[in-house]
């Protein structure tokens, strides 16, 4: 099945009809080969774990994502993703929810990383030092309970729940 990039960013734009699982692995895999790791499917970012660092995680990234216009199409990114749930935020005036799921390994502790840094790159805090307190705790929860997996080396063995607080002004306030 021929597809073109634009239905092959986005799942959800491929005829359901057609479409089989062969043919979403074929798309996964030629992405991946061109460290294309994101993948849309509607509302839903897919995420197939590079295993290495790269460029697409900066600050100049961030800022591209964060300054797009709508009609701009830029690649599905985590950072997208960052943008839409803080501008529904915004707009809305109510909670936001992101959920992170997959095998172990499969890039939820990065990605959450990446959710972190965008949101404390963006957002104005109500005190100067809670950017930094977001990247301190990040080190402290890492350190208890991992464990060594076939697969991962530093595989968290239990859930992780991180709230963020924004002010009636929309400024980072807090978190737990």
């Amino acid at each position: 099945m021929a597809v073109s990039e634009e239905v092959a960013e986005n799942l959800s734009a491929l005829d359901a009809k057609t479409v089989d699982e062969g043919t979403v692995v074929e798309l996964l895999r030629k992405r991946y080969n061109r460290d294309e790791v994101y993948m849309a499917i509607g509302d839903i970012l897919l995420l197939v774990n590079p295993f290495k660092p790269l460029p697409i995680y900066d600050l100049e990234v961030i800022q591209a994502y964060q300054h797009s216009k709508p009609g701009k199409r830029l690649s599905p990114h985590v950072y997208s993703k960052c943008k839409d749930i803080l501008r529904s935020m915004r707009h809305s005036s109510k909670s936001q929810c992101c959920v992170l799921t997959g095998d172990s390994a499969s890039g939820k502790t990065e990605s959450l990383k990446h959710i972190l840094l965008y949101i404390t790159s963006t957002s104005i805090p109500t005190q100067p030092s809670l950017k930094a307190k977001f990247q301190q705790v990040q080190f402290i929860l890492e350190a208890f309970g991992n464990a060594v997996t076939p697969q991962n080396h530093n595989s968290s063995r239990f859930a992780l729940y991180y709230e963020l607080f924004f002010s009636p002004e929309h400024k980072l306030s807090g978190g737990n």
